[in-house]
């Protein structure tokens, strides 16, 4: 019987092998089933190679050192790691990533999603290998990680997730993992996960932030392509995402990137793009109680921003995060933020936006723009990917890509950041990254540096993660802003 065991997994092995030499063989291409599926994460048939330039440092005051999350000597040449998800809950910071180690071998990783776990508040990382799946035999997650964690410190991990043996791109479905840091083990344990929906695709994962016990509500939104034309839909969990409610559908058409948040009185915001056909929009509905959504509420219309060079694609989903101060002048106030290529001129160059509402219907105005170097008309310059966090005392905090110290180099790429409050306004901007990194490298798994950022913002600290190039190809990188 061992014997036997033993040589079924080798020929499940060699059957992974095999798919995946094809499909870098044959060149497949992202798939796509319509032009408003992003997809999993998928083999790069064309592997760019180029020379990174020399390093660029000079972090400012109060930046966190930037630390690489993801173990480099389990990759074979060429792996990637990016598109983060952070949460963090005192001193443990998690991070989730799309990782291609474990999509063409999978004696080192189950599925495609890397993580990560800091214990000192993001100054050292461990590679935290696989996440468990669901049952045995299922090729395992596939990317789109979603990090949130509760008062009590239960993390929340959302992702695509492939169930079966094979490599396939449909029908993907959901996989939420809860976990918590064990002291007696020094690490993050995570429990086998739940699915949720089928054929669906940029999912995203929030939780109440009050203190229920002895677990509060966790909220998952996402695209569901099952149903024709598709739909953005939300599901809830009461019992700390062991089971899910029957989903509630807030849109469809040409809808994508829904992201959701729970106010301080549990009420709950999903924001999405119109996508991708014009006129591209943010959008946003709310529930004061569940399941009893308002209607549609438009946040901004958008304009589409053009491809930062090096990049795989682009997108303009919102980013959302909402007050939760008790006792905060501000609390219960809604800020979306985007990248838009209102402001770039003919090309279209991005920048960064910002809109707030009190209550999620009326909208701020005029357009907030966050990136303080000017109108990319004028400087050129690239700025995308932003992540929105608020933290407990009601200050705003963002990151995202920018490549204002690029040079006479288009491809040389930092992460820069800013805070915001309603009386301050928009602060200086602060570069996280402690030198410039190409996106001219090579790269195994597209999107190359995906299709988002991730961070998250604790009384003392705003954690940021991103997918960096420094070492010749995407790394999963931490880094941030201490306020302390």
């Amino acid at each position: 019987m061992n014997t036997t065991i033993k040589n079924l997994q080798w020929l499940a092995r060699l059957t992974y092998s095999l798919v995946a030499a094809v499909l870098l063989t044959v060149g497949i291409a992202h798939a796509q089933r319509d032009n408003g599926y992003l997809g999993p994460p998928y083999l790069n048939p064309n592997f760019r190679s180029s020379t990174p330039p020399g390093p660029r440092t000079g972090p400012g005051p109060g930046i966190l050192p930037n630390v690489i999350i993801n173990d480099r000597s389990l990759q074979r040449g060429s792996d990637n790691q990016s598109e983060l998800a952070v949460a963090a809950c005192g001193g443990v910071v998690v991070a989730g990533f799309n990782d291609s180690v474990g999509f063409v071998d999978r004696t080192i990783r189950n599925g495609m999603t890397g993580w990560g776990y800091s214990t000192d508040g993001g100054f050292t990382w461990t590679d935290g290998g696989s996440l468990p799946l669901f049952a045995a035999v299922d090729f395992g997650t596939r990317g789109d990680p979603s990090l949130f964690v509760d008062w009590a410190c239960h993390f929340y991990f959302a992702n695509l997730y492939n169930p079966g043996q094979f490599i396939m791109y449909f029908p993907l479905v959901i996989s939420v993992h809860t976990g918590r840091f064990d002291p007696n083990l020094g690490k993050v344990v995570w429990n086998r996960p739940t699915l949720i929906g089928t054929d669906v695709d940029k999912e995203h994962i929030a939780v109440d932030p009050r203190t229920i016990v002895p677990r509060p509500s966790v909220y998952v939104a996402y695209t569901n392509f099952a149903i024709s034309p598709r739909q953005i839909e939300v599901t809830r969990s009461t019992d700390g995402g062991q089971t899910w409610s029957a989903p509630v559908v807030l849109a469809s058409g040409n809808v994508q990137g829904p992201i959701p948040r729970v106010g301080p009185s549990g009420e709950v915001h999903v924001a999405w793009e119109n996508f991708p056909d014009a006129p591209r929009a943010i959008k946003i509905r709310t529930a004061a109680t569940w399941p009893n959504f308002g209607a549609e509420t438009l946040v901004s219309n958008v304009v589409p921003i053009a491809l930062p060079r090096f990049m795989d694609r682009v997108n303009e989903f919102p980013t959302m995060a909402v007050d939760t101060t008790a006792g905060g002048l501000n609390r219960g106030r809604v800020y979306v933020a985007w990248n838009d290529g209102g402001f770039g001129g003919a090309d279209t160059i991005g920048s960064i936006l910002l809109k707030h509402s009190l209550d999620g219907t009326t909208w701020s105005t005029p357009l907030i723009m966050v990136n303080d170097d000017g109108n990319p008309s004028d400087t050129l310059t690239h700025h995308w990917f932003p992540w929105l966090s608020v933290n407990p005392n009601g200050v705003v905090y963002l990151g995202w890509y920018d490549r204002r110290l690029r040079g006479t180099t288009d491809h040389l790429t930092d992460v820069f950041a800013a805070s915001f409050t309603v009386a301050a306004g928009v602060s200086p901007n602060k570069r996280l990254t402690d030198q410039s990194f190409s996106m001219a490298v090579p790269y195994r798994m597209g999107p190359n540096f995906g299709d988002y950022n991730g961070g998250y913002a604790t009384s003392t600290t705003f954690h940021y993660g991103w997918g960096d190039g420094r070492l010749g190809d995407p790394d999963a990188f931490s880094g941030g802003w201490s306020v302390q």
